[in-house]
């Protein structure tokens, strides 16, 4: 499963118990471009920063970086695809 930043940023920033409304001020935005960024898939890394340092959170620390997430998921797909193959080989 694909992760879904503005998912998962919503989740850390529910679970620390933070107000909506005093985060768009904190960082200088409506509520609504906030509830926007909490429905994309993929956030610009500036947009992870500022709101990172608004609710004092190291963005590593909670959010998983992009690169990583590549990283994994490539791993993932490289060994279904010998998995596939072995099976394959197998009949």
């Amino acid at each position: 499963m694909e992760e879904h930043r503005g998912s998962e940023l919503e989740k850390v920033i529910r679970k620390k118990g933070i107000n909506i409304s005093e985060l768009a001020r904190k960082i200088g935005v409506n509520r609504r471009s906030l509830y926007n960024w909490f429905k994309e898939k993929h956030l610009k890394s500036s947009i992870v920063k500022r709101i990172s340092e608004a609710i004092n959170t190291e963005s590593e620390g909670h959010l998983p970086d992009n690169n990583e997430v590549d990283y994994w998921r490539d791993k993932y797909i490289s060994l279904l695809e010998r998995y596939v193959q072995v099976l394959s080989e197998e009949e």
